[in-house]
């Protein structure tokens, strides 16, 4: 996604860095659901998770990946 990313940023004749940056932030949103990740799918059944058991530790995994207070 960063080459794509890059070639818009750079046929729009902008800077590359908040291109980049929405595609780094929508990589991490992959901790959010549990399709987002194989991993996260194949613990689903078996550990007796629901859908929304994922959002409190995803969106905290989400903000430390971002850069937030640890």
């Amino acid at each position: 996604m960063c080459p794509i990313a890059a070639g818009v940023a750079k046929t729009l004749e902008v800077s590359t860095d908040p291109f980049l940056m929405a595609v780094a932030i929508g990589a991490s949103c992959a901790f959010l659901t549990p399709v987002g990740h194989q991993s996260n799918t194949l613990v689903m059944g078996p550990g007796g998770y629901r859908f929304r058991d994922y959002w409190p530790l995803a969106c905290r995994c989400r903000h430390w990946s971002a850069g937030g207070d640890r």
